[in-house]
């Protein structure tokens, strides 16, 4: 999506191994990752003044927007060894894959400082 000054690109890759956002400068350049979400990021949309990004990311309980991948790796491996219950009919979705407690949560982020 183009920045409102028309300056700026902000755009999803898996480069990073999950779909975060990236940034890019119309004139060329590097791109630089912004998010750095557990489970990706998508549907980033600018603020109307450009200083601003709103994105979703899924996020469980206890987790965080800044939340890495290494973070959480102990936790991940031992829900891997567990077989997954289900207690409802929509239990999966084509879109996010399974859910497994997660929820989808809106998060702003802020171009100048970084921050979530």
């Amino acid at each position: 999506r183009w920045s409102p000054d028309g300056k700026t690109i902000c755009f999803l890759s898996n480069r990073s191994g999950q779909s975060q956002i990236w940034l890019i400068s119309a004139d060329g350049g590097e791109a630089r990752q912004l998010t750095a979400c557990k489970h990706g990021a998508r549907n980033p949309v600018w603020s109307p003044d450009g200083k601003h990004l709103l994105f979703s990311a899924l996020l469980a309980p206890g987790e965080t927007f800044s939340q890495r991948e290494a973070d959480a790796d102990a936790q991940t491996e031992k829900k891997r060894k567990q077989p997954m219950v289900v207690e409802r009919l929509k239990y999966k979705s084509d879109d996010l894959g399974f859910p497994e407690g997660k929820t989808q949560q809106l998060a702003i982020f802020d171009v100048v400082t970084g921050e979530i």
